[in-house]
């Protein structure tokens, strides 16, 4: 294996302050000692790399090359910043679509005092239709969907409106031993995500606190008749009846109340247009039935498959073959935190290649780069792309 270097490159970078350690040659030149994330294996502390660019100001594109004379392994180690989109996290938002979660902790019987507790996750990118209709069976509940538009306002204020979705819940996929019946109470609580482009949730909402753990919601079951009104905030009154789950709202829902998950978790909502939803529920034996009436004016569905194509990173790195075909690039999927801001991350990864020479390039935008950070700066031992030949 052999290293070629970009004369570019090399002439650009030893005028940088702060940048020399690029040009030593001695192993590990460029590490900072006082780094709290080591990131780079210590076995590598005597081996120089096959490709190092590091530690370059704003606005630069470097690249350098390597040659593998036999297939074999490359380790790489890359720190960057996230695009704009992931920039202030949480991670657990990254690539979700909109999406529905439901949380339930039912009552194994009336005197054991013990709990079953459940959690499903319908995503909108999981569902199947098309033309505003949606359909998703998973853990034997049912979903079915529809999109609506709402006229007014989407000629006032070009907003597409919302969409419905009928739920069913067999009590058996709650728990083997409850038995419902009038007067009965579970634990209940909804957190509705909202994503507005590709990158992930901008926001979601819940009835109570969206976490199973703190959660005072709760779904009681009444007799026939109008629903009981209740001093409890987060207690919904289900009606007994029955609910045909199909692409057609059943006009049981009309009469009953809806309830506001009105409650931010994350994100920021800027009013009820670009988010907002009601919830009501009616139950018989065998199931509970949810309508969650939901106004959003984007509603976005992420393909996985998509993800590993979309530009995750603003000062990025990424490996081509000979011909110039991208072969690996930066991804968030695969990064970790690198301390200070959270757009900081690291990438640790093992790459096989077959034999021939790789060009690695290397680049970084306006702002946000060594020397010159716009947030905390990463606590790694350098800000950039190193490949070492993987060791045995």
């Amino acid at each position: 294996m052999r290293t070629t270097g970009s004369l570019r490159q090399w002439i650009f970078l030893s005028l940088i302050p702060g940048a020399w350690a690029l040009t030593t040659c001695h192993p590990g030149g460029f590490i900072d000692p006082a780094a709290r994330i080591r990131l780079i294996d210590p076995g590598y502390a005597k081996q120089d790399p096959l490709v190092r660019l590091v530690n370059m100001p704003t606005y630069t594109e470097l690249e350098d090359s390597f040659n593998l004379t036999k297939d074999g392994k490359v380790q790489v180690y890359a720190v960057g910043e996230l695009i704009y989109n992931l920039a202030e996290g949480p991670r657990q938002r990254f690539f979700k679509g909109d999406d529905i979660t439901l949380f339930f902790k039912v009552p194994d019987d009336e005197n054991s005092g013990t709990f079953s507790q459940k959690k499903f996750y319908l995503s909108w990118s999981e569902a199947k239709g098309r033309k505003g209709r949606a359909t998703l069976e998973k853990e034997g509940i049912l979903l079915e969907g529809s999109q609506y538009t709402d006229s007014i306002n989407k000629r006032f204020r070009g907003i597409n409106g919302g969409y419905r979705a009928e739920i069913k819940i067999p009590w058996r996929s709650l728990s083997n031993k409850f038995i419902p019946q009038k007067g009965a109470e579970i634990g209940f609580d909804i957190v509705i995500g909202d994503t507005d482009d590709e990158y992930g949730q901008k926001a979601a909402m819940a009835w109570s606190s969206g976490d199973p753990e703190t959660s005072k919601g709760k779904i009681s079951l009444s007799a026939p008749g109008k629903a009981v009104a209740s001093d409890d905030p987060y207690r919904i009154c289900a009606l007994p009846g029955h609910i045909q789950v199909d692409s057609i709202l059943d006009k049981a829902w009309a009469s009953l109340p809806g309830y506001a998950v009105s409650n931010v978790i994350f994100g920021i909502v800027k009013d009820r247009y670009d988010l907002s939803a009601c919830v009501k529920a009616i139950w018989d034996k065998d199931n509970l039935y949810l309508m969650l009436d939901i106004m959003d004016n984007n509603r976005r569905r992420i393909w996985q498959k998509n993800i590993r194509q979309m530009q995750t990173f603003l000062d990025y790195g990424w490996i081509e073959n000979a011909k110039g075909g991208k072969i690996w690039e930066m991804n968030a999927l695969d990064s970790k935190y690198a301390g200070g801001a959270f757009k900081n991350q690291y990438i640790d990864t093992l790459l096989s290649l077959k034999k021939g020479t790789y060009i690695v390039r290397y680049i970084s935008d306006e702002s946000h780069s060594y020397g010159n950070w716009n947030a905390a700066p990463p606590e790694t031992p350098f800000y950039g792309i190193v490949v070492y030949q993987a060791r045995k």
